[in-house]
């Protein structure tokens, strides 16, 4: 009775205050054009509705997915793949980005894709009782409080997979801890990748949380099968080592340049060859990091302009959606965003079985953790640190211990999808 009464009190907090800022919101939306597609995107209810049963297996189950934008798709993808193809379901797929939105619009495993109903309850009470589904499945972070408890209110399985959360994570400090008991209470399921995430958790939420696996595993596995490796020259690969400096963003560049100036001083006739990749790629940043080097023994060259390819020693990817299968043709990674927001994915390099660094700030990360109390991962604090770990190769015992170590973290963790929906009996 009390969880009942705490949950009828945040929700009711949490629906006052956002129909409060709706018309701001609303506002907000005619000149954000993310949010502005959002909003154009809503009221399609009916239209999913009829969508289903106009298919050709109207009678079979349907499941509601949910990935909030590219990487939640990357999460959930594998999931989808294995409900599709058991033949058995009738998939549909809502999203909160347009980024994601605009790429996966026509993927033909799902009946429909749409724009996740902006959480107010009236709206959100609305598309559950047109849609009807009989499963809900959402991955990671993006919890949206009324929709869940629309669902409950119907008895319909909530099922949350790869639930992540941290130590200092905002969710488990007042005044954000309640609210957030109250949300998680509304999942009929939580699944998640870590015993260590699992105790994490536990603080959240008081019933059964399965350690299943990350499903990004499989999707990295998948992906890494489907690499055909020729995304650099050859003059390039062929003739050097390659280290792999991944989702990289301001916050770490003044480490990297002064690794790489030091690390191809110290050598003087250096034989490799660092690959930087922005997270996001805009003229200003690629700017700004070219001029780092402009006046430095060390030139760089952007993707872009190989054809003029002249052994430069930097080379910039100005091209975006291909660095999980660059890392499959370099030998060292670096993950970016680890001294800001956050380190970035780890397990895509790690795949390749090949030595791993990031910076210090990788609590958020359940996988960046894990490899660090393996010791199968080398955490930067300076610039010393990374020119350290460039010098892995120069090291093969210990570069050939990393690398399998790497390789074996990943394989083994391959398989969280078809652990999820054995669990569920889907």
């Amino acid at each position: 009775m009390k969880n009942t009464y705490s949950l009828l009190f945040y929700r009711t907090l949490y629906s006052v205050i956002l129909i409060f800022f709706y018309p701001l919101i609303f506002f907000w939306s005619l000149f954000n054009n993310k949010l502005k597609e959002s909003r154009k995107g809503q009221g399609r209810a009916k239209e999913i509705r009829n969508l289903l049963d106009s298919n050709s297996e109207n009678n079979r189950p349907v499941i509601w997915l949910h990935a909030a934008s590219a990487g939640e798709f990357e999460q959930i993808s594998p999931l989808i793949d294995l409900l599709y193809l058991a033949d058995t379901y009738r998939l549909i797929l809502s999203v909160s980005s347009s980024t994601i939105m605009n790429k996966i619009e026509n993927d033909p495993r799902l009946i429909s894709i749409f724009y996740n109903p902006w959480d107010l309850p009236f709206r959100t009470m609305n598309y559950v009782n047109q849609i009807q589904p009989d499963y809900y499945i959402n991955t990671r972070h993006d919890i949206w409080f009324n929709l869940l408890c629309a669902f409950k209110n119907k008895n319909i399985p909530t099922i949350l997979i790869n639930a992540n959360l941290y130590k200092s994570s905002k969710r488990l400090k007042f005044p954000w801890l309640g609210i957030n008991k109250a949300m998680f209470a509304a999942y009929s399921s939580v699944f998640t990748a870590t015993e260590y995430n699992k105790k994490l958790l536990k603080l959240l939420y008081n019933k059964e949380i399965t350690v299943s696996g990350d499903t990004r595993f499989d999707r990295v596995y998948k992906r890494m099968q489907a690499n055909k490796g020729n995304l650099l020259p050859d003059v390039v690969k062929s003739r050097c080592n390659i280290i792999c400096y991944g989702s990289v963003v301001t916050s770490d560049m003044t480490i990297i340049q002064k690794a790489i100036l030091d690390h191809n001083a110290e050598l003087k006739i250096n034989n490799l060859k660092h690959l930087i990749v922005p997270h996001e790629v805009d003229e200003q940043h690629l700017c700004e990091w070219e001029s780092l080097f402009k006046n430095s023994s060390s030139q760089c060259i952007r993707k872009s302009k190989f054809s003029h390819y002249n052994n430069e020693d930097i080379i910039i990817w100005d091209t975006v959606g291909e660095l999980a299968d660059l890392y499959g043709e370099c030998q060292l990674a670096y993950v970016g965003a680890g001294f800001s927001t956050g380190v970035h994915n780890v397990i895509e390099p790690a795949i390749y079985g090949i030595p791993v660094a990031y910076g210090p700030y990788f609590e958020i990360l359940s996988e960046a953790i894990e490899l660090k109390e393996k010791d199968i991962s080398k955490v930067i604090y300076t610039s010393e640190d990374l020119n350290s770990f460039l010098k892995l190769l120069d090291q093969p015992e210990k570069y050939k211990n990393l690398s399998e170590g790497s390789e074996n973290y990943v394989m083994d963790g391959v398989g969280a999808s078809k652990r999820i929906i054995e669990s569920l009996k889907l």
